[in-house]
C-alpha cells in the first residue's frame, strides 16, 4: 500500500478518519497455486505497508470490533443472519460485474496496490484500442504513472509516491494516462516494462517529467467522475453504499487494513464456498489442501487487533457481492455475506487472481471506498 493512503485518510467508515503512519513494507511469501518441476508449491513475494495507528485511532478501531461482537451476539440470540441491515429491498441479492476482459495484473514487490487497483478499474470502463504489436488491448501503463509521480513529488526514492486511490483518480482526470504501447516503444523514465524485480527499478529508473507525460497522454478520462463514499454512525451504511454502486454496474476501489497472524500469510484466512450462487471451490476438499482466497475476521485475527492493532494495508477493486455467499475460515466457521474483488497479486494466487471478503471484515477494516464512472 502506498504511503499517502495512510497519511491522508478520509472519514469513510462511521465518520471515522484514520491517519496512521506508514513505514517500511511488511514482506510475505504467500503460497501460490503453482508447483515447480518437483511438485513443490511455489511462493509469491507480497508487500504490504507497515501501519502504526495513534492511540485514538486504535481506540476507534477497537470500538468497531466491539460493535461487531454486539452484532454477532444479537444475531445469535435472535437467530437471524449477521449483517441483516446490509440488505435492502431495492438491491439484488447478488451482483457479479467481473472486469470486462481486463487481465489480472501483478504489482510485483512494491507497495503500489492503489495505483494498480485504480488503473485496472479504469481499464474496465475505458475505450482502448488493440495494440498492433501485441494483439492485446492497449491498457493503462502503471509504470509511467509511477515514474511521473516521482517527478511530481520530487522524490528520488523508488515509487514511494503515487498517492491513494482518490488522489490517483483525480490526477488521471486532470493529466490523462499513458498507455502500455507508449511505455514499450518510448519508455518512461528509462523503464520499458514494469519491473518485477525491485532492484531493476532502483538501478534503471528515473523520474518521468510531468510535461512529457501530459503532452503524450490519452485524455479519455477528462470527464471521469470520482466519488468518495462516506459512512456514518449507523451500522453497515458504507457497505450498503458500495453494494448500491455495484448494483448500478460500477466498480469500487476499496482500501483496507490487514492483520496477519501467521508467517508468510498477508492476512488471507478464508476459503470462499459460493459466490453468485455458484460453487467457487470444492467444499469437499480439505481446507488444509486448499490455498486461502478470502479476507475474514477469525478469532485469532480479532485477538491480534485487540492486542497489537493492525499491521498492514492493501487496495483492491470490488466487482460484486452475494448476500448468500459463504466463506469458511481457517477455524471452520462460516461467514455469510461476501464481496468479490479483483486483486493485483497476479493470477496464481487466490481464485485465479480474484479474492473475497466477508461483510464483517469490510465493515470493520475498510478505510476508503472510491466510485469511478464516466
Amino acid at each position: 500500500m502506498q504511503k499517502s493512503l495512510f497519511s491522508i485518510f478520509f472519514a469513510v467508515i462511521m465518520g471515522i478518519s484514520f491517519a496512521g503512519n506508514a513505514f517500511a513494507d511488511n514482506i510475505y511469501f504467500f503460497k501460490t497455486n503453482k508447483t515447480n518441476e518437483n511438485s513443490i508449491s511455489e511462493f509469491k513475494e507480497i508487500h504490504l505497508k507497515n501501519i502504526t495507528l495513534s492511540p485514538d485511532e486504535r481506540q476507534q478501531l477497537l470500538s468497531r470490533l466491539d460493535n461487531l461482537q454486539k452484532q454477532r451476539s444479537y444475531s445469535r440470540d435472535n437467530m437471524v443472519a449477521p449483517f441483516v441491515l446490509a440488505t435492502a429491498p431495492s438491491l439484488p441479492v447478488s451482483v457479479a460485474l467481473g472486469m470486462n476482459g481486463v487481465p489480472v495484473l501483478d504489482q510485483g514487490p512494491y507497495g503500489t496496490c492503489a495505483t494498480f487497483a485504480t488503473t485496472a478499474a479504469l481499464d474496465a470502463i475505458g475505450a482502448f484500442p488493440v495494440d498492433a504489436k501485441s494483439g492485446q488491448k492497449d491498457y493503462i501503463s502503471q509504470t509511467c504513472f509511477l515514474q511521473v509521480s516521482r517527478f511530481d513529488n520530487n522524490d528520488p526514492g523508488i515509487w514511494s509516491g503515487g498517492g491513494d486511490a482518490y488522489y490517483i483518480a483525480n490526477s488521471i482526470q486532470h493529466n490523462g494516462v499513458i498507455l502500455d504501447s507508449y511505455e514499450r516503444d518510448h519508455g518512461c523514465g528509462g523503464l520499458y516494462n514494469y519491473p518485477l524485480i525491485e532492484s531493476s527499478a532502483r538501478l534503471l529508473g528515473s523520474a518521468f517529467p510531468m510535461s512529457e507525460y501530459v503532452r503524450d497522454s490519452d485524455k479519455q478520462f477528462s470527464g471521469l467522475i470520482v466519488k468518495q463514499l462516506q459512512g456514518d454512525n449507523r451500522p453497515n451504511t458504507l457497505l450498503l453504499k458500495v453494494k448500491q454502486i455495484l448494483a448500478n454496474q460500477n466498480r469500487v476501489v476499496v482500501s483496507f487494513f490487514t492483520s496477519p497472524v501467521t508467517v508468510g500469510n498477508p492476512g488471507v484466512y478464508g476459503y470462499c464456498q459460493t459466490f453468485n450462487n455458484a460453487i467457487i471451490t470444492d467444499p469437499s476438499q480439505s481446507i488444509i489442501d486448499r490455498n486461502p482466497d478470502s479476507f475474514v475476521l477469525t478469532s485469532e485475527v480479532m485477538q491480534k487487533i485487540r492486542n497489537s492493532g493492525v499491521s498492514g494495508g492493501h487496495a483492491m477493486i470490488a466487482t460484486g457481492y452475494d448476500d448468500n455467499g459463504v466463506i469458511l475460515d481457517s477455524d471452520g466457521h462460516e461467514h455469510r455475506g461476501v464481496l468479490m474483488f479483483r486483486n493485483s497479486w497476479g493470477p496464481d494466487v487466490g481464485d485465479h487472481g480474484d479474492f473475497y471478503m466477508s461483510y464483517e471484515y469490510f465493515e470493520t477494516l475498510a478505510t476508503e471506498a472510491i466510485d469511478l464512472s464516466l
